[in-house]
C-alpha cells in the first residue's frame, strides 16, 4: 500500500515532492526492527506488571455495581407495579392466554 501511494502520486508537482519525501523516509528501513526481542520482551512484561496490570479492577467492580443496582431496580419496578395494579399485574400474562 505504501508504494501504491507513492506510485500514485508521482503524475503531479505535488506528487514529485511527496515522492521524494517518501522515499526518504522509506530509506534504511529493510533491517531488523527490534534488536534483542528477549531483552524487549522482559522490559515490556516488567512495564504491564508494574504499571498496567490490575489497573481496571476499580473499574470492572464499579461496572458490575452498576449492573446489579440496575437489576435489582427493574425488578423492584415490575413488584411495584404489581402492587399498584392490585396484585393483578404478575398474573396478568397467564390470564390472557387461558
Amino acid at each position: 500500500m505504501f508504494l501504491k501511494i507513492c506510485s500514485s502520486t508521482l503524475k503531479s508537482p505535488v506528487g514529485r515532492v511527496t515522492s521524494h519525501f517518501c522515499c526518504t523516509l522509506s530509506s534504511g528501513t529493510t533491517g531488523r526492527v527490534v534488536d534483542d526481542p528477549e531483552e524487549k520482551m522482559g522490559r515490556m512484561l516488567r512495564h504491564f506488571q508494574e504499571h498496567i496490570h490490575n489497573k481496571f479492577n476499580r473499574y470492572a467492580f464499579g461496572f458490575f455495581a452498576c449492573e446489579l443496582m440496575n437489576l435489582l431496580i427493574a425488578i423492584g419496578a415490575i413488584f411495584a407495579t404489581h402492587r399498584f395494579l392490585d396484585n393483578q399485574y404478575l398474573d396478568y400474562g397467564l390470564m390472557v392466554y387461558r
